[in-house]
């Protein structure tokens, strides 16, 4: 349907919305839509995203005005496809997505299948401690960092926030040791956790956050750590919380 005649037939239907930046954020962890239990994307209150049931991601819509939905709903994997050429994302309140390329909408129904309420997962989870933080080593070069991201998954890969910095180490065996100081830095004074996180799931967002300041909140009572800048979450669900 043409967007003009789409706009004066739903335009007050409309409860959420995303444009073409919020798009292209999703698109750069469209990785997790495809794990085979939670396999799609996901829409809850007034977030829209993915979870591969370790981590999760979300975009969500600020505007005010627009509501949300009460529900959870996740609608097919193929639509990822409809994304790399849509302009923007819309939910109606009877729960169809609108998908708007070029001057054409069409509208997607919900799967009939349970989804994660990732709603409640970003708002509801008790996170202790909040810290405001910069990426100061380019991880993404650092050979180190590399040589982590290639030890196998079962390695402990220790992330210790202390004296306002994260310095990740890791030990392939017995014998061996890996450091990488000052990962990035923080601003809290007296912390002293250690997480141990899967390294490649972390450079996902130190890709994705380069040179920005971003938040991070760390939970002690679920093993969780949520990464977020302006409107976008990212939390990763730790092997261990030691």
């Amino acid at each position: 349907m043409n967007i003009r005649e789409y706009l004066s037939l739903n335009r007050n239907k409309i409860v959420l919305a995303f444009d073409k930046e919020d798009i292209k954020d999703l698109l750069k962890f469209k990785e997790m839509a495809k794990n085979e239990t939670m396999k799609g994307i996901i829409v809850s209150g007034k977030y829209i995203g993915f979870t591969d049931t370790y981590r999760l991601f979300a975009v969500e819509d600020t505007d005010k005005e627009r509501k949300g939905i009460d529900t959870a709903n996740l609608y097919s994997i193929t639509l990822l496809n409809e994304l790399f050429k849509a302009e923007t994302i819309a939910i109606l309140n009877n729960g169809k997505l609108a998908i708007q390329t070029g001057t054409e909408i069409t509208e997607y129904e919900a799967l009939n299948k349970k989804a994660l309420n990732i709603k409640k997962v970003i708002e509801s989870y008790e996170y202790t401690t909040s810290l405001k933080a910069n990426f100061i080593n380019k991880g993404a070069t650092d050979i180190v960092w590399k040589m982590l991201k290639l030890t196998k998954f079962d390695t402990r890969k220790y992330f210790i926030f202390k004296d306002n910095k994260v310095r990740v180490e890791a030990y392939p065996n017995e014998d061996s040791k890996l450091i990488l100081d000052n990962l990035f830095e923080y601003n809290k004074d007296k912390l002293d956790v250690k997480f141990n996180l899967n390294v490649k799931y972390i450079d996902l967002w130190l890709k994705y956050i380069k040179n920005e300041f971003f938040n991070i909140s760390l939970s002690t009572s679920n093993s969780a750590i949520k990464f977020s800048n302006c409107n976008i979450t990212y939390i990763v669900m730790p092997m261990r919380l030691l």
